[in-house]
């Protein structure tokens, strides 16, 4: 295994655009061993959290100065006369944090929720973003799309600053698909949230033989009928499961929080993660294949 140094280096050298491209020469690699399937397609979203705290002003100010005050002691080593009038509130103004905790504990949460600035000194790029989670109302980083096929590997990805809606989403998603294989998807599943008649049709058009795509709100009787039909629920079924692929990118691939700052250094910490998910996936796959 590499040194995580020597990964750092890499990231820096080469960004997060070389890690795409090896995605993708493992993905062509696997095509032309038999090892990849392709034909079902299955998108989803979800947030890849910054390695930040959750922040209020409070904490933001505190953050500030805590800063301020690193800088100042550094310049002091080479030009002392320039910081002789600077005094260290570091301590005073952690005295007031606590005060204004004991404060905040008394008033409703939603001090806590009203996020609408800057989320992190340390990460600035990194947005408020709602899922709907229950555990979590709101997480902030960002927003990812997953791409994932029925051999059960990751084939897309893209990382997003801010919350684009998902129906936004889909398209690309195929695009970029149709780019790395030569052609599109014989058949697309995504929940809800990608769905619109829009979107339905434009997929069709990109050469989509089967969509399931449930759609938002009250459905007409025909609609109804459609969705009901044995090949939709089967690929509701298989969207489904997706939810787990995600769920183990987060576990075990470091896709639940960045430790690389801003959005490009995420894209890298993303980038590393869906590699090595897919060369963990390929040596289990090609060892079976060969016994």
């Amino acid at each position: 295994m590499p040194d995580p140094s020597t990964l750092i280096y890499a990231r820096k050298r080469y960004g997060d655009e070389v890690l795409e491209q090896l995605n993708e020469a493992l993905l062509q690699k696997l095509k032309e061993k038999g090892v990849l399937k392709h034909r079902k397609l299955r998108t989803d979203t979800t947030v890849v959290e910054s390695d930040i705290h959750h922040p209020t002003d409070a904490t933001l100010l505190q953050d500030g100065v805590r800063v301020i005050t690193r800088l100042v002691r550094k310049m002091r080593k080479v030009a002392s006369h320039v910081t002789q009038d600077f005094q260290d509130r570091t301590g005073q103004i952690k005295e007031k944090i606590l005060s204004i905790a004991k404060v905040l504990r008394r008033r409703s949460r939603e001090s806590w929720e009203e996020v609408d600035r800057i989320a992190s000194f340390f990460d600035p790029e990194a947005r408020p973003i709602k899922k709907g989670k229950l555990g979590k109302g709101t997480e902030f980083g960002y927003k990812v799309r997953v791409d994932e096929t029925e051999s059960g590997f990751v084939t897309g990805y893209a990382v997003y600053g801010g919350n684009p809606s998902d129906d936004e989403l889909l398209i690309p998603a195929v695009e970029a698909h149709i780019e790395t294989f030569g052609q599109a998807p014989a058949a697309v599943t995504t929940d809800r949230g990608f769905s619109s008649r829009k979107n339905e049709t434009a997929v069709m058009a990109l050469g989509v033989k089967r969509a399931s795509l449930p759609r938002k709100g009250k459905k007409s009787q025909t609609r109804t009928e459609y969705e009901n039909q044995p090949w939709f629920k089967d690929f509701k079924r298989y969207r489904a499961a997706g939810e787990a692929k995600i769920s183990l990118l987060k576990r075990k691939y470091g896709l639940g929080r960045s430790r690389y700052r801003g959005l490009v250094g995420s894209k890298s910490w993303i980038g590393f993660g869906i590699l090595t998910h897919n060369l963990d996936r390929a040596a289990k796959m090609l060892a079976k294949a060969a016994r």
